[in-house]
């Protein structure tokens, strides 16, 4: 099972990645899909995210 998260800007982006550097959430950076968290804005035209669905099998929490 993978993590995507999606940020509404760069503020709650830098917040996540604050968090993960310091395990402060139930979950790791190796837990997450593409190893990185997302812009919202970026999953409806970012190749990289389709790419990163479509070779994960498993499931993904959003």
């Amino acid at each position: 099972m993978k993590y995507l998260i999606m940020c509404e800007g760069p503020n709650e982006k830098a917040i996540i990645d604050i968090l993960l550097q310091n395990d402060c959430l139930n979950f790791t950076e190796d837990d997450l899909l593409g190893l990185t968290s997302y812009h919202a804005r970026q999953i409806k035209t970012s190749a990289q995210v389709r790419t990163e669905l479509n070779i994960y099998p498993g499931e993904v929490i959003i």
